[in-house]
């Protein structure tokens, strides 16, 4: 082979050297992500992966923002658990609203008694007189009544011990529609005692097998039991 033809062999090679770098340096370029400062150390670091696209970034920022906390939960939970069994106090229960159920307590000295009437023939169509110690918890409900024009509504009503303030009202009769009732409520004149709760009734500690220190009589009390000498 010619010197001249050498030649043109090597330069040839040369050239072919030279563009397989300059593709090479190009692909670098474009798959090796530019340095970055890092804000919170306030230098650079050299991100070996490429960021997110803008839109996942987008999405996870959105579920961070709307995404409920476990107290959030539990307080949602909390005041359903609430208006599902309901809750009744003489001031309207912890969210007191219009509609939201009526609480009547009776007591030794102020016994009540509950009477609905109804407006249109003044004539009652509920009475209850509670006894003491107990309370009477009612409400409302808009439909549902046996006749569209004289009973379209229900009462629904309960009667629990005094300071009750869950629980399901367990009795219900259909009622005038709310234009027409009115509520009435009066104390009777003489004071009442309490009813003697059941689980008394055969007591062993009765009255009348009591030390006089235990009875309204009075008397004076034992001395102080020794445990020890």
């Amino acid at each position: 082979m010619s010197n001249a033809k050498i030649g043109e062999v090597v330069w040839m090679h040369v050239r072919g050297v030279e563009a397989d770098r300059g593709d090479a340096a190009a692909h670098s370029r474009e798959i090796t992500p530019a340095v970055q400062p890092n804000s919170r150390s306030g230098g650079e670091v050299s991100a070996d992966i490429p960021a997110p696209p803008a839109c996942v970034r987008a999405e996870k920022n959105h579920m961070h923002r709307t995404t409920p906390t476990t107290a959030t939960l539990a307080a949602l939970t909390l005041a359903a658990s609430f208006a599902l069994a309901g809750c009744y106090t003489p001031a309207g229960g912890y969210y007191p609203r219009s509609g939201g159920g009526y609480t009547y307590i009776s007591t030794e000295s102020s016994p009540v008694t509950i009477t609905v009437y109804d407006t249109r023939t003044a004539e009652p169509f509920f009475k209850m007189e509670i006894p003491v110690g107990k309370q009477l918890t009612m409400n409302f409900l808009e439909g549902k009544g046996d006749d569209p024009v004289l009973r379209p509504d229900r009462m629904v009503w309960s009667l629990w011990d005094a300071g009750t303030m869950n629980g399901r009202l367990t009795n219900q009769l259909t009622c005038p529609p709310a234009a027409a009732r009115r509520i009435a409520y009066d104390i009777r004149s003489t004071p009442e005692y309490r009813e003697e709760p059941p689980e008394f009734e055969n007591r062993i500690d009765a009255v009348r097998d009591n030390p006089p220190w235990w009875t309204p009589a009075g008397g004076p009390l034992p001395p102080p039991v020794k445990w020890y000498n």
